[in-house]
């Protein structure tokens, strides 16, 4: 499915490994004369270095612009978002960028989910003041989980967890627990927005030309579960008279099975991803 993706544009220059995309930071780094101090992680390790996540491949056109390429295999958007955060260093510090989603079908159903956290992550800055309250959260939950807190801090944390208790706070927390207070600089920076308004930067989204239904066991037919067999029917006899019973008996015509037409699969398999994707979160345990 990736590589579909990445065959769409086959003229752009694609960096795949974790150091191939630190050395394009670290250009970027130098041509914008960036040189902020990297905060300390919330764990106290001495030092943080900035990494892209090379699972996906970064893109580079011919013109410089920067393409995020991100397969949006998964009904929910909670990989996306991890993704947008883990990337608002490049996107910051890139004079133009685009977001490129490639949804393999039925996943495309999806898009209005996405179109959310596109605008939560990248249209939607905030404020310093804001950014302060998180810090403030973010500090005391974590020191709540070690110490005991004041009632009054408690009653603080509890109103701090309804009002930052949003999917996009709470991967947030996640990254802070390992990256520090330098997860803040993205969502506090306007450049992202602004990117956006006079189109340096674009979000762009396309649906994969190819289905690999065929390739997931996801949208297979389930596999019955075993029956008993029926207490008349035994191989050897327990008691009493044994009912008679073929041991090789003829065989039978198969069902006839009425095949689905193309948009009654697509919901099909709509279905079955979801109830994967809500079972496999409902036994995620957040730390």
């Amino acid at each position: 499915m990736l590589l579909d993706g990445v065959l769409m544009t086959p003229h752009l220059e694609w960096l795949t490994t974790a150091t191939e995309k630190a050395g394009y930071l670290a250009i970027l780094q130098a041509d914008t004369g960036s040189d902020s101090p990297a905060p300390r992680p919330a764990d106290g390790s001495p030092e943080w270095r900035q990494e892209l996540s090379s699972t996906f491949p970064i893109g580079i056109e011919a013109d410089g612009r920067a393409v995020l390429l991100y397969l949006a295999a998964e009904p929910g958007p909670d990989g996306f978002r991890s993704f947008l955060q883990a990337h608002f260093p490049l996107l910051r510090l890139a004079p133009t960028w685009t977001v490129r989603l490639a949804f393999p079908r039925p996943v495309d159903r999806a898009y209005d989910a996405y179109q959310a956290v596109i605008r939560d992550e990248l249209e939607s800055p905030l404020h310093p003041a804001t950014i302060g309250e998180l810090k403030w959260y973010f500090e005391h939950r974590l020191k709540a989980t070690r110490e005991p807190m004041h009632p009054e801090t408690q009653g603080f944390l509890s109103v701090g967890a309804k009002v930052f208790g949003t999917p996009r706070f709470t991967d947030m927390y996640q990254r802070w627990l390992t990256h520090g207070d330098a997860v803040f600089e993205g969502p506090c920076s306007p450049a992202i927005a602004e990117a956006l308004n006079t189109s340096r930067g674009r979000v762009e989204s396309v649906v994969l030309p190819h289905s690999y239904r065929h390739l997931s066991p996801l949208v297979d037919g389930a596999v019955a579960p075993p029956r008993k067999i029926e207490t008349g029917l035994r191989r050897g006899p327990k008691g009493g008279t044994m009912r008679p019973h073929v041991l090789n008996p003829r065989p039978q015509p198969p069902p006839v099975v009425t095949p689905l037409s193309v948009s009654e699969q697509l919901e099909h398999d709509w279905r079955a991803l979801n109830e994967f994707y809500n079972a496999r979160k409902a036994q995620e345990v957040t730390p």
